[in-house]
């Protein structure tokens, strides 16, 4: 059935609350036999998508069709999995926090690593300000590979019923990445923007060195975030994701 059916039919105003009702009020043998008793449950059995009572209200009713399973139907997909998992960081900071946490304390190493005015003059030690770039390209990578490396293993067994409801493979990993990605993006620009501020970066033009540097970041967290997803895809359970970080970080370096 739709999905705000299932609202009604559990006396829930969102979908989390469902699972606390499936986890601290029946058995499972009981929720089962509690729906067999539904209209719902006899539509299922007859091949309906609508139970039987409300099919023969409609006035009217529409002979039912092939469900679309084109572009839209993968964008529907795609948007409603993104909700959830922006709900996901949004109602738990333990979720969240962690993931801007990496960021901020990595910013603050670079200021007390590296001093101010690299690029002016002559440097004791001309390889220093090639440090900083480096370090700040492989920090960029290593965010992007640290924040979904539990992404897909951690829900596998979620993932694996929502298959057999006919979610599709590319929205539910699209879904990954579109806070993610736009979450690595921001930061990206935030440590950019303090290393300038602080005067570890170089007073440059804008369009002509800072815009191909930053895009040039931004691909590189990008990268850590597709090799975190397909890590986390890989693996079967949450140790074996930890595990395999050095040996894909390692090549990258």
């Amino acid at each position: 059935g739709r999905p705000d059916e299932a609202l009604r039919y559990f006396d829930v105003s969102e979908f989390d609350e469902i699972y606390d009702r499936l986890n601290d009020e029946l058995t499972p043998a009981d929720w089962a036999e509690r729906f067999r008793a539904t209209p719902a449950h006899a539509a299922v059995e007859a091949g309906q998508t609508e139970p039987r009572a409300e099919a023969a209200s409609t006035s009217a009713p529409t002979p039912a069709g092939p469900r679309s399973r084109g572009l839209a139907h993968g964008l529907h997909q795609f948007r409603v999995l993104s909700r959830r998992n922006f709900d996901l960081y949004a109602r738990y900071p333990g979720n969240f926090v962690p993931l801007v946490m990496q960021p901020v304390v990595i910013t603050l190493l670079l200021l007390a690593l590296f001093p101010a005015n690299l690029f002016v003059g002559d440097s004791e030690n001309p390889t220093v300000p090639l440090q900083l770039v480096y370090t700040v390209c492989f920090v960029v990578f290593l965010f992007g590979l640290l924040f979904a490396v539990q992404a897909i293993v951690s829900e596998r067994a979620i993932f694996r019923r929502e298959r057999m409801v006919n979610v599709g493979v590319l929205p539910y990993l699209m879904s990954k990445t579109s806070f993610l990605a736009p979450l690595l993006l921001l930061c990206t620009l935030v440590i950019v923007a303090v290393l300038r501020l602080l005067d570890r970066l170089p007073d440059a033009g804008l369009v002509d060195t800072y815009l191909p540097f930053v895009v040039t970041l931004v691909l590189t967290a990008w990268a850590g975030l597709a090799l975190s997803l397909l890590i986390s895809a890989i693996v079967n359970t949450s140790q074996m994701a930890t595990d395999l970080l050095t040996p894909w970080i390692a090549p990258q370096v």
